[in-house]
């Protein structure tokens, strides 16, 4: 498979599919909370899981290589802070469509196009740099104060990894006011 990483040069990555390990049998990759090289939200059946620099994304009963991504800190934190708002599915019917994707995305469900934000390519993983929403809820971002930038063509809304929990807030604000047509 070959695409293009907006942070670099195009390049082609070989990935072998391997049914994730129980978080117990991971080799210590790293210290602090990421030590076993696993994450595991019980309550939301989630597992990410990092094994030979691959980061294996699952939950019930899907599972899901995360390209370029790799079990950080900062990963572990936004998940920490999507489950604490609710959005508590890391895939939606149709996405991805086959065992990889470029990006992990935050739900409310598994229903088609339900997400709300993704940590994409344009976040330059593994560093996280940006945190993409989707366009869906612009006029929510447009009446903010909150630090935002829209994709080239105005398609999605880019913030900082650091406004991502009052983002969230916004949005989740946002959804309880009635819509007003114009």
């Amino acid at each position: 498979m070959r695409y293009v990483n907006p942070c670099g040069p195009a390049m082609a990555h070989r990935l072998r599919w391997s049914k994730a390990r129980p978080c117990g049998e991971m080799r210590a990759a790293r210290s602090g909370i990421l030590r076993s090289g696993c994450f595991h939200d019980a309550k939301n059946d989630i597992r990410l899981v990092e094994e030979a620099g691959v980061l294996s994304v699952s939950q019930h009963g899907r599972s899901y290589l995360a390209l370029r991504w790799k079990l950080t800190e900062e990963v572990v934190g936004v998940v920490h802070t999507a489950v604490r708002f609710g959005l508590t599915k890391l895939w939606q019917e149709g996405h991805p469509r086959g065992r990889h994707s470029s990006h992990i995305s935050f739900s409310r469900s598994h229903e088609p196009a339900s997400w709300v934000f993704a940590l994409g390519l344009e976040a330059c993983p593994p560093r996280l740099q940006r945190i993409t929403f989707n366009k869906r809820y612009l006029p929510i971002f447009e009446t903010s104060r909150l630090e935002w930038a829209c994709q080239k063509g105005g398609s999605h809304i880019f913030i900082p990894p650091g406004s991502l929990a009052e983002a969230l807030a916004l949005v989740r604000e946002g959804l309880k006011r009635p819509v007003v047509s114009g």
